[in-house]
C-alpha cells in the first residue's frame, strides 16, 4: 500500500477531480495526511479522504506514515514545500505548473540534479484523452507531424499566458522524442512567431517539425499538420481530424469524455512508478526544460 500526503487540498478541483481519482486507486493507494494553509479546508479534505490533518507542510513531508507527496496547490508557502521534498529526497507529484521566477527556476534546477526522488509534474495534454488519441492517429492514419500550431488569446498578455506557452512546448517535445528544439526563431511578427524541432534520422536525413505560436482567437487551441492529414484540438476530451485536405464537412469529430480523465491517469502512473513500474511520466526535468524555453521566448519577444 502506497501512503500519500497531500499539500494544498482545497477548492473544487480537489473534491471533484483529485479525490475521486485517488479513491479509484484505493486498492493500492491511501492518503494518510493532509495539509492546507486554510485550516478548515484541511479538515474537510482530511475527513473526505479519512486522513490526518498536519499543522504544517514540514510536518507532513517528514511524517513517518507518508511515502510520497502530492503537491496540488501552493498558497502562501509558494515553492517552499517542493524545495523541501527535493532536499529530503521525498518523491513528489506537482500539480501547480505556473511559470517560476528566475530565482526559483535556478534553485529547483540545482536541486533536481542532486535528488534521488521520483518527480512527476502534471501535464494535462500529454495524458489527456485527446493527447493520447493524437499519438494514435500520428502512429497510424495520419503519419508524422510536419507543423504544429498553438493559438493564444489576443485579450491576454503573453506573460499571463506563459503557462500555456510552457505547456504547449512541453507537449510538442513529448510528441517528438529524440528531436531537438532550436531556440532561435525562424521568423517573428507581432501576431505570430515560428520555431523548429529537428532530428537526424538513421538515413542522415534531417527531419524538421515547424511550430507556430499565434495570437488568434479560435475554438481550436491546437492544430497539427501531418504527413497525411490534420488534427484540430478544442479541449482535453474533444478533437477533429481529417485525412489529406478534406473539406470541413468530411471532418471526423471525436468526443472522448467517456475516457479516463487525465488526472486519474497521471496519479495512477505516478503511483505505479513509485513501486518500480516503467510506465512514462512527465518528470521535473521535462517541466524545467519547458519553463526555461518559455523564459527565453518571452525575453526574445521583449
Amino acid at each position: 500500500m502506497i501512503k500519500l500526503g497531500v499539500i494544498g487540498a482545497s477548492g473544487q478541483e480537489f473534491s471533484q477531480l483529485y479525490a475521486p481519482a485517488l479513491k479509484s486507486l484505493r486498492d493500492r493507494v491511501r492518503v494518510t495526511c493532509v495539509y492546507d494553509y486554510v485550516a478548515h479546508c484541511a479538515r474537510q479534505s482530511a475527513e473526505l479522504m479519512e486522513a490526518t490533518v498536519c499543522r504544517s507542510f514540514q510536518e507532513l513531508i517528514h511524517h513517518w506514515d507518508v511515502d510520497a507527496i502530492l503537491m496540488l496547490s501552493t498558497g502562501w508557502p509558494g515553492i517552499l514545500p517542493y524545495v523541501e521534498c527535493l532536499r529530503q529526497n521525498k518523491s513528489v507529484y506537482l500539480a501547480d505548473t505556473c511559470l517560476l521566477s528566475e530565482d526559483a527556476l535556478q534553485q529547483i534546477s540545482t536541486l533536481a540534479k542532486s535528488t534521488n526522488a521520483l518527480t512527476a509534474v502534471e501535464h494535462r495534454l500529454c495524458f489527456s484523452p485527446t493527447g493520447l488519441r493524437c499519438q494514435e492517429l500520428m502512429a497510424s492514419e495520419l503519419g508524422r507531424p510536419q507543423e504544429m500550431t498553438c493559438r493564444l488569446n489576443p485579450e491576454r498578455s503573453l506573460i499571463d499566458q506563459a503557462g500555456e506557452i510552457a505547456a504547449a512546448l512541453g507537449w510538442f517535445r513529448w510528441l517528438l522524442p529524440g528531436y531537438e528544439f532550436l531556440g532561435t526563431p525562424l521568423s517573428t511578427t507581432p501576431q505570430k512567431w515560428t520555431y523548429q524541432f529537428q532530428k537526424t534520422l538513421r538515413t542522415q536525413e534531417v527531419s524538421v517539425v515547424i511550430i507556430h505560436f499565434c495570437i488568434q482567437q479560435d475554438v481550436n487551441q491546437f492544430h497539427i499538420q501531418t504527413d497525411r492529414g490534420q488534427i484540430w484540438i478544442t479541449g482535453e476530451d474533444h478533437l477533429n481530424w481529417a485525412c489529406g485536405m478534406e473539406n470541413p464537412g468530411d471532418l471526423k469529430s471525436e468526443s472522448l469524455n467517456q475516457e479516463r480523465h487525465t488526472i486519474a491517469r497521471q496519479l495512477d502512473f505516478f503511483c505505479r512508478r513509485l513501486v518500480g513500474g516503467l510506465i512514462p511520466i512527465h518528470d521535473l526535468n521535462n517541466h524545467l526544460w519547458s519553463q526555461q524555453q518559455t523564459r527565453l521566448i518571452l525575453n526574445q519577444l521583449g
